[in-house]
């Protein structure tokens, strides 16, 4: 415990030292004699100042305090400055941006190599592109957390974010551009250097269903027997199919059942079946990813 008014560190010391002297005291009164006294005290200040003591305890809050007071003050930075994406990329090469770093993530090592060689080449004499990292794999923690430090975009080529990814780069504004035809991702990075990008396509996630079990239905094709993870998933939803943080196919629910009977929605916690129209290449473990586009206003240059 500590005195009160005495809120610093030498103040909780001096605190510390009387209250031994005071309990010292106490048990001298009560007849303990002189050098069971001095072995109290020392015991005292050993306890008090231990790890995991009072001092220890003092100094543990303060630590504590001062990184939630920094990462408070780091979350208020990035939301209130805009982060490097491609809808405001040339209006900050206007204001003097020269390079545009990326974060590559591919789903196999020669598909990284081919994106990583066009984006590169991409570059002008008015801003240079450089791909600062490439691997193969879903984008993960630490590639949004490397976006983040040194202001990139992510292109996820053929990959999907994990979960924890997905709600780092949210918070971080951190922008991933997914992509499965490097065609289109040429394209849309050419028209975003000239200013050109047509106003933006927002992807709203709506729901996202784990298959723990297939099913083969005549006349329909394989239903997914599956468990809602997060979110709603609605009848007709556009959706993704992820299997091991690779994209594998983008197309639509075809149906969506509860106890054989049709719904128009499943919520969390609550499990379907799920057929997606035209496609049969369903395999557990599998995750569907229901999402929704919403365009939005573009940015003003």
């Amino acid at each position: 415990m500590m005195l009160g008014g005495m809120g610093s560190i030498p103040g909780a010391v001096l605190g510390g030292l009387l209250l031994g002297v005071v309990e010292a005291n106490a048990l001298w009164y009560l007849g303990v004699e002189t050098r069971d006294l001095v072995a109290y005290m020392l015991l005292f200040v050993v306890l008090t100042f231990r790890p995991g003591g009072l001092m220890g305890q003092a100094a543990l809050m303060a630590r504590r305090a001062a990184e939630e007071k920094k990462e408070a003050a780091r979350l208020q930075l990035i939301e209130g400055r805009q982060r490097l994406n491609l809808q405001n990329l040339h209006a900050q090469m206007s204001g003097g941006l020269k390079e545009l770093s990326i974060v590559v993530k591919a789903d196999v090592g020669g598909t990284v190599e081919a994106v990583r060689d066009a984006l590169e080449r991409l570059s002008t004499e008015d801003v240079k592109v450089r791909v600062i990292h490439a691997g193969a794999g879903a984008v993960s923690e630490s590639d949004v957390n490397l976006a983040s430090a040194t202001e990139s975009i992510i292109v996820a080529f053929g990959v999907r974010p994990d979960p924890q990814a997905q709600r780092l780069a949210e918070q971080e504004k951190v922008e991933i551009r997914g992509h499965t035809v490097i065609y289109h991702l040429v394209e849309e990075m050419e028209k975003a250097l000239a200013g050109l990008l047509e106003p933006e396509t927002e992807i709203v996630e709506l729901g996202k269903i784990e298959v723990r079990r297939t099913f083969q239905v005549p006349r329909v094709g394989i239903v997914a027997g599956s468990y809602v993870l997060a979110g709603t998933v609605p009848r007709n939803a556009r959706v993704r199919l992820v299997r091991d943080g690779r994209l594998v196919h983008t197309g639509r629910i075809g149906s969506l059942r509860r106890f054989k009977e049709d719904v128009a929605q499943v919520r969390e916690g609550f499990e379907c079946g799920v057929g997606i129209a035209g496609y049969n290449d369903v395999k557990i473990g599998d995750i569907i990813e229901a999402f929704r586009e919403e365009q939005v206003s573009p940015v003003a240059h």
